[in-house]
């Protein structure tokens, strides 16, 4: 008997029933072996009361020749400005809300915006901004909001853009699990701005891949975004290292034999 966890918060808030930890601890206490996808949710299991022996970390993989830098991307279609291609853009995918941060970049975008005028920040996804939110997106010319692209669209979007975001925040009852987001970015060749929170500093790492900066404070991830925005060279010495990362930690080979030998180690 194995199981996937998912949580990275040791019994978060909205469990605290005393029958469904009983209920957890029985779950727990009677799996074979337990895989999370970061060393957090395997920290979570431990806070637990999970005997770590158990517990092995098998991270979320991405299609490495799906996600590829592509130095023809196509446009078409994906509701851009014409001149999109002749400014220096910030991708977000995700839905647009407090705890993927987007309120946080939206303060950091207008101090970035202030000082370099040729660049964009596109946010892909579901809107769920408040009102104030919703207005600055809307009056600002240089944010670009697309509520959809289809999946397989998606490598085109990431290399029409320059720099991958991800400010996510910490809630109480959720953290930022893996961020599948930011390994896609990474896959495509560019470098990343995340938080320090949940599983982003595990899939990214600092000064290598990414700048990973505290959550909830605007001015710092104005300032990481600032960096990458005006220094090409250091976008691609960082888009170079996410592409490696992605094709040897997260490739769909690397994580399907990892998967594999968790199974065959049980069942040996």
């Amino acid at each position: 008997f194995t199981f996937s966890a998912g949580e990275n918060i040791p019994y978060p808030p909205f469990q605290r029933n005393p029958l469904l930890w009983r209920m957890k601890r029985s779950v727990n206490d009677a799996a074979d072996g337990i895989t999370t996808t970061t060393p957090l949710a395997k920290r979570a299991l431990i806070h637990e009361r999970t005997d770590h022996k158990k517990i092995s970390v098998v991270p979320n993989c991405i299609d490495t020749e799906q996600f590829a830098p592509d130095e023809n991307p196509d446009a078409q279609g994906l509701s851009l400005p014409d001149d999109f291609e002749s400014t220096t853009n910030v991708l977000f995918v995700h839905r647009l809300c407090e705890q993927k941060g987007v309120p946080d970049l939206i303060r950091a975008w207008e101090s970035v915006n202030y000082d370099l005028t040729d660049c964009r920040l596109v946010l892909l996804g579901e809107n769920a901004l408040g009102d104030r939110q919703r207005r600055v997106v809307k009056e600002t010319d240089s944010i670009i909001w697309i509520e959809h692209v289809p999946y397989q669209r998606m490598p085109d979007l990431y290399n029409l853009c320059d720099v991958g975001v991800l400010p996510s925040v910490s809630m109480p009852n959720n953290e930022e699990q893996f961020g599948m987001a930011v390994l896609e970015a990474m896959s495509c060749g560019l470098p990343t701005v995340v938080t320090d929170v949940g599983g982003l500093p595990f899939v990214a790492q600092e000064g290598e891949t990414s700048f990973v900066v505290p959550e909830r404070m605007p001015s710092e991830l104005a300032g990481a975004l600032r960096k990458l925005l005006t220094d090409a060279e250091l976008r691609e010495r960082y888009g170079e290292n996410g592409r490696d990362r992605a094709c040897n930690r997260f490739s769909t080979a690397r994580v399907t034999d990892e998967l594999r030998g968790f199974y065959e180690e049980l069942s040996g």
